[in-house]
């Protein structure tokens, strides 16, 4: 537990690296509440209520809505990541990896190394019997996510894939073969049968200084399109872009342009709608986040919400599977906001779910 402290310690020190400004303090309660006072986000209509399929966490504890329109409890448990087939939950709790059986509630610590912190679980679609995760030894404490690392959902086959560290969290492919991830903020690509490789994306991109930066990876769901987050400095600021590489064509292309300062850690992955025409990207600044979608081919993008949440809000983003909404939530004063996003025109309106409730997966 000790080391769990010291590591969650460092974490909390190293996440929101707030710039030097002139602004007088505030509480994050405070620039909340300013920014909501006055939010065109405040709905010109009634509420929607929740669709079949979204899971959600409230009151300590993870809930679907049913068919007929009800609320279920799932899982005694809240903050978690679910599997592919919505059937599992995964945890990390006492610097192990836990899952949660959704049918009987059943909890098994699929680690339980007393050497290694493991963190950051991530189900992989293509294998639904293996697991993603970051972990490290715990004399290695720093700002990092971690070594790229796997385990077999019977606790057996735990494997250290690369003992470099990486920056942001990995994305497992829909083939079943390959891992994207990065180390030190260089891309690779892990492949089961054959280990690590690097990745020189300037060999799509010759406009990209050598000492570009990039990390959190996205796949697309047919496997064909890998984005990547790439920084680099341009005209004496570091610029922040999506490196959206075509795997087919091995070509690529260089998205929405952004300076993300203001957050500690690298910014995070785009989301893939299910029919893979659209990204979902949170573009953080110093004041606050910017939601976009952009399309694949690169030929259209729209802004999302009528405001920039601030800082604070932590918005999550969790597609529709007709590819056509988007569910945003995000933290208010009082209390969690979801939002139901129509692609088409852009619109929102919330969703009318307890106050603490934030949707986390809309399953089929």
């Amino acid at each position: 537990m000790l080391h769990v402290l010291i590591r969650n310690t460092i974490h909390g020190l190293m996440l929101p690296l707030i710039l030097a400004t002139t602004l007088k303090p505030t509480t994050a309660s405070e620039m909340l509440q300013t920014f909501f006072e006055n939010s065109p986000l405040k709905p010109a209509k009634a509420a929607t209520p929740a669709s079949p399929g979204m899971v959600y966490q409230s009151a300590g504890a993870l809930w679907q809505m049913m068919a007929n329109g009800q609320a279920q409890q799932i899982l005694a448990r809240d903050h978690v990541t679910l599997s592919a087939d919505g059937k599992r939950a995964f945890f990390s709790q006492d610097a192990d990896i836990w899952m949660a059986d959704l049918g009987n509630g059943s909890e098994t610590n699929l680690t339980s190394t007393p050497d290694r912190d493991e963190q950051s679980p991530k189900s992989w679609a293509a294998k639904p019997n293996t697991l993603i995760f970051n972990s490290r030894s715990f004399d290695n404490f720093g700002p990092s996510e971690g070594a790229l690392s796997m385990i077999n959902l019977d606790g057996n086959g735990y494997r250290v894939l690369d003992a470099g560290e990486s920056s942001a969290l990995p994305a497992p492919a829909p083939d079943g073969r390959s891992i994207a991830y990065d180390v030190g903020l260089k891309p690779k690509i892990y492949r089961l049968t054959s280990g690590p490789e690097n990745v020189d994306l300037r060999r799509m991109l010759p406009q990209l200084p050598a000492d570009y930066k990039a990390a959190s990876p996205a796949w697309s769901p047919n496997g064909q399109k890998l984005a990547w987050m790439v920084g680099a400095t341009v005209a004496g600021k570091f610029q922040t872009r999506v490196a959206l590489v075509d795997m087919t064509r091995r070509t690529a292309q260089l998205l929405h342009p952004f300076e993300a300062r203001g957050r500690g850690g690298w910014v995070e992955a785009p989301v893939f709608s299910p029919n893979g025409e659209w990204l979902a990207l949170k573009v953080p600044s110093i004041n606050g986040t910017e939601l976009y979608v952009i399309r694949a081919d690169g030929k259209l993008e729209k802004r999302l919400l009528a405001a920039q949440l601030p800082r604070q809000s932590n918005p999550t983003l969790t597609w529709g599977n007709d590819s056509r909404t988007l569910v945003v939530s995000f933290a208010a004063p009082d209390g969690a906001k979801n939002y139901l996003v129509i692609i088409a025109d852009a619109s929102a309106i919330a969703i009318d779910l307890p106050t603490d409730a934030r949707i986390i997966a809309w399953l089929q």
